[in-house]
């Protein structure tokens, strides 16, 4: 078993003249040094005890911190040894900086990158893949909102509640968008715990989609045909002529939806007497 030593570094003496107190670790022929983060000046410090003495303020505090560590580095070596392997310089040093060896939870934004690239190679439509990014900015909108960080393991009951409401509220959605936007986030979280295997707050598997029926309003043929004969600024008249293709055809308007400026469809469109 190695011993712990703590010195005081002479070479890094502060403005006050205060030097820092060190922790010295030799094991298996490696040597760990360790800036315990504590500060006194020399005639504070026992020598032979390896302590503070009692003129240091805090003393009692400060000397129950130092037996801390030096319980954490002997408590590491021993599992190391115990296991038999030798302990890395880095694995001591997290062993007592334990928040920072911790690897952070990433937000759902950092994962939403790694989703929508699977979701491109699983060949998901266009509007598929729209539909993701529109989720995305929602979310991204109600974390600046709210100032609430958003992660899996914390996205809670509480918390899909608060979106809910800046989805009616603040974006103002319809019933059945706010559907298409929770049925969306669904799909992420279910990527996120089957495929990458992110650990989620268990109120995840309560959230529900609900769609709710509403009454289907339509024009009569009698409209359409009105639509039709209208006379209308050029400008307008082929809007009107895709829009009466979509209702005589069925197709929605996604379908045709105009990209970068113009409508690409793979069909042609009559009008008038040929």
């Amino acid at each position: 078993m190695g011993k712990v030593i703590f010195r005081l570094n002479p070479h890094k003496k502060d403005s006050e003249g205060k030097l820092p107190v060190f922790l010295h670790f030799n094991f298996q022929g490696n040597r760990f040094q360790y800036y315990t983060g504590e500060k006194c000046f020399e005639k504070e410090w026992d020598l032979a005890k390896q302590r503070f003495k009692r003129n240091f303020s805090g003393f009692q505090e400060g000397n129950a911190y130092l037996d801390t560590l030096e319980e954490k580095v002997k408590k590491a070596h021993r599992e190391a040894m115990l296991k038999g392997i030798v302990i890395t310089t880095e694995e001591l040093k997290n062993a007592l900086n334990p928040d920072e060896a911790k690897p952070k939870p990433k937000t759902l934004f950092e994962h939403f990158d790694d989703f929508q690239q699977s979701a491109k190679l699983k060949g998901r439509k266009y509007n598929t893949l729209r539909n993701y990014i529109s989720l995305r900015n929602h979310l991204q909108d109600f974390g600046k909102h709210t100032g609430i960080k958003l992660e899996g393991e914390s996205y809670d009951l509480k918390i899909h509640d608060k979106f809910l409401e800046y989805l009616v509220y603040q974006v103002e959605q319809a019933p059945n968008s706010v559907f298409s936007t929770v049925k969306n986030l669904k799909v992420f979280l279910k990527f996120l715990a089957e495929e990458r295997n992110v650990k989620l707050h268990p109120d995840v598997a309560k959230i529900k989609a609900s769609y709710i029926s509403v009454e289907k309003i339509f024009l009569t043929l009698e409209e359409l045909e009105k639509l039709r004969t209208v006379s209308l600024r050029e400008n307008l008249d082929k809007v009107r002529d895709v829009y009466l293709f979509s209702c005589y055809t069925g197709l929605r308007y996604r379908a045709i939806a105009p990209k970068k400026g113009h409508f690409e469809c793979a069909f042609t469109i009559f009008t008038g007497t040929p």
